[in-house]
């Protein structure tokens, strides 16, 4: 749900599929979201483990190890950035939920594991 749709389209390239963008295409959801990550990141809360899970193994597959550990390394990078800025401008709002700084790292030392259900954390 959140890095798988990103892997098919890499999966389908490399199949020699064209990637088409329509930015006027518009999708509702009758039965409301699939899960609480938009909600939560909008308040800023905690995004479940899912997301992290996604996000590692899309890293590892495509870009190895060192290309998550980059990954990683850039996010905080961006948090520091983040954090001056707020230093300079109080109005500043950063968009990191709480304890992202440590979730990023979530399977890093195996993105290949199987996926966590929610019921079981």
């Amino acid at each position: 749900m959140y890095f798988e749709d990103v892997d098919f389209c890499q999966r389908a390239r490399k199949a020699g599929w064209t990637i088409i963008n329509n930015p006027s295409a518009h999708v509702v959801h009758l039965r409301g979201g699939s899960s609480p990550v938009k909600s939560q990141a909008a308040k800023k809360k905690r995004l479940p483990r899912y997301f992290y899970e996604s996000r590692s193994r899309y890293y590892f597959k495509y870009f190895g190890r060192s290309g998550l550990l980059t990954a990683n390394l850039f996010w905080h990078l961006g948090s520091c950035i983040g954090l001056l800025r707020k230093l300079f401008n109080p109005n500043y709002q950063t968009n990191i939920c709480e304890r992202q700084w440590l979730d990023i790292w979530t399977n890093f030392s195996d993105p290949t594991a199987p996926y966590i259900h929610p019921d079981n954390y």
